[in-house]
C-alpha cells in the first residue's frame, strides 16, 4: 500500500508509529473542515440572497479608448527593468496567450506595469523535507500587492504557474484568477483589496473575519492552463488539476472558463456552474477543492469529490459528453490533455 494512501486513512490517528504527527493531522483536517463549513453557510446565505454580478467575457465591452491607449504605451516598457532571461520568457509568454485567444487581457496588461521578479532557490533538501512535512512544495509566488513574483525554483514552469496568477489577477477587486476574497459582516460580504495584507489573503482560513473561497481551484486550474499552454509535463498540483479539469467541463463552452480565470471572475464561474447543480452544490465542490489544496494527502476526500462532481454530470439531462468526463476522471491529466491536442 503506497504512503499516500497510508496517510489519507483516518484510523491511522490511533497508531503509534509516528502518532503525534498524526494526530495533529488528524485534528488539522478537521480544523479546515470547520472553517470551510462556516465559509460554506454563510456564502450560501449570501448568495441565496444576492444576485450574482457577472462582468462581461470580452474585455473591451467594458474598456475606455483612453485606457487602451495607455495600456499600449505602457506595454511597450514592460520589461524594461527585468533580466533579459525574463524579458524574452515573458515575451514568449505573451505569444503563447495570443495564440490561445487571450491576447488584450486588460488585467494582464496592467499587473506588469512595475513587476519585479526575486529568485531564492531551494536546495534539493530544502525542497525535500517541505514535501516531507507539507505534503508538498511552494516553488513560486505571486503578490498582487507588491507586484513580486518570487521565484524559488529555476524551472521555466514555475515562472509560467506564476505569471498566470499574474495574469489572471484583477487589480480592481480582491479576486484572483477563481479566489474570492471578502470581509464578512453579519452574512453581509464586502470588498477591499488594498487594505488586504499578505497574511490576510494567504492565510484567510486563520482569520475568522475573511471569507475566502476558491484558492484550491485556482491553483488547480493555473496547474491545468500551464499543461495545456506550455506542455508542462510536472503539475505542482495533480489532484487539483485533475479537478478543475472536471470542472470545466461543466461549461457549456470551456473556452469561456479560460476567460473567467483571466477576468479574474468567481461571479462569472459561479453563474455557469448553477446551470447544471445549484448554488449549495457549486460552493460546496469549489470548498472542496479548497480543502484539497490544505490536505493533498486526504485521498478519501479527493475521490468523494471526484465521484460527487461525476454523478451531477451525469445526472444532467444536459450533458451529454460523460464518456469525456468518465475518461477525465480516470485518467493521468498531462496523458489527457496531450490526447486532446493530438485530436
Amino acid at each position: 500500500m503506497n504512503i499516500e494512501l497510508l496517510l489519507g486513512l483516518e484510523f491511522l490517528t490511533f497508531l503509534s508509529l509516528e502518532g503525534t504527527t498524526i494526530y495533529f493531522k488528524q485534528n488539522d483536517r478537521k480544523n479546515t473542515a470547520y472553517k470551510l463549513d462556516k465559509t460554506k453557510n454563510i456564502l450560501i446565505s449570501f448568495f441565496k440572497n444576492n444576485t450574482i454580478e457577472t462582468i462581461p467575457r470580452n474585455v473591451s465591452d467594458y474598456m475606455s479608448e483612453d485606457l487602451k491607449q495607455r495600456l499600449i504605451i505602457q506595454e511597450e516598457n514592460i520589461t524594461e527593468n527585468l533580466k533579459e532571461e525574463f524579458s524574452y520568457i515573458i515575451k514568449n509568454f505573451k505569444e503563447t496567450l495570443n495564440q490561445h485567444g487571450q491576447e488584450y487581457n486588460l488585467f494582464y496588461l496592467y499587473n506588469l506595469k512595475n513587476l519585479k521578479i526575486t529568485q531564492e532557490y531551494l536546495t534539493k533538501l530544502e525542497k525535500f523535507k517541505k514535501v516531507i512535512f507539507n505534503n508538498q512544495i511552494v516553488l513560486g509566488e505571486y503578490d498582487p500587492i507588491l507586484d513580486i513574483i518570487n521565484l524559488y525554483d529555476d524551472n521555466i514552469n514555475t515562472f509560467n504557474h506564476e505569471m498566470l496568477h499574474l495574469s489572471s489577477n484583477n487589480p480592481f477587486t480582491t479576486e484572483s484568477g477563481f479566489r474570492f476574497i471578502g470581509y464578512n459582516n453579519n452574512n453581509q460580504i464586502y470588498k477591499d483589496y488594498k487594505s488586504l495584507s499578505k497574511i490576510d489573503k494567504e492565510e484567510g482560513l486563520n482569520n475568522e473575519n475573511f471569507i475566502t473561497i476558491g484558492r484550491g481551484l485556482n491553483e488547480g486550474y493555473t496547474d491545468l492552463l500551464n499543461i495545456r499552454y506550455f506542455n508542462n509535463p510536472k503539475p505542482t498540483y495533480k489532484k487539483l488539476s485533475k479537478l478543475a479539469y472536471m470542472i470545466e467541463q461543466f461549461y457549456e463552452d470551456p473556452k469561456d472558463m479560460e476567460k473567467d480565470y483571466f477576468l479574474g471572475s468567481f461571479n462569472n464561474l459561479l453563474a455557469e456552474l448553477i446551470k447544471t447543480m445549484s448554488k449549495e452544490e457549486a460552493i460546496e465542490i469549489i470548498l472542496g477543492l479548497d480543502y484539497i489544496n490544505e490536505h493533498p494527502d486526504n485521498i478519501i476526500v479527493y475521490y468523494k469529490l471526484i465521484n460527487k462532481m461525476f454523478n451531477i454530470y451525469s445526472n444532467n439531462s444536459g450533458n451529454k459528453d460523460t464518456e469525456k468526463f468518465l475518461e477525465i476522471k480516470n485518467s493521468n491529466i498531462t496523458k489527457s490533455l496531450k490526447k486532446q491536442r493530438e485530436i
